[in-house]
């Protein structure tokens, strides 16, 4: 990780919480790391050393666990923000949560149709199926 060399800011579509987001709803920085260093190990995420969402900038890309990506986010100072619809950031609500949840246990859409229908990224849809965010829902 090479955090001396600037911010490459991805210009096409965003996500709300900032991160770039490509065709398909996969988050830019993961396609950028792909491209450039081959397949995401299982488990693996790709983290921002620059702590700057639309970045996608390889050099400032690192690969880590959930636990990695919480312990980053501690680190900086970001944690104890507001979960579900009290978040003021919260583009979902616990009823459309709760929708989405239920598509994925009908297998009914795929992830993307998913994040596309929602408004969201893709990633959001995941981390809602893999029970890493509304999780009280």
């Amino acid at each position: 990780m090479n955090l001396h060399s600037p911010c490459i800011e991805f210009e096409g579509s965003k996500c709300p919480d900032g991160y770039g987001r490509v065709v398909g709803g996969e988050g830019a920085h993961r396609v950028a790391w792909v491209k450039a260093n081959g397949p995401i190990p299982e488990g693996m995420q790709v983290l921002h050393g620059c702590d700057n969402p639309p970045c996608w900038n390889v050099e400032h890309l690192f690969l880590g666990t959930h636990q990695d990506n919480m312990r980053d986010r501690n680190r900086k100072g970001r944690q104890g923000k507001p979960t579900g619809s009290i978040n003021g950031r919260a583009l979902l609500d616990e009823i459309r949560v709760r929708e989405i949840k239920d598509y994925l246990i009908q297998d009914r859409y795929s992830l993307a149709e998913l994040a596309d229908m929602y408004g969201v990224c893709k990633s959001t849809i995941v981390h809602i199926k893999m029970n890493r965010i509304w999780r009280h829902v």
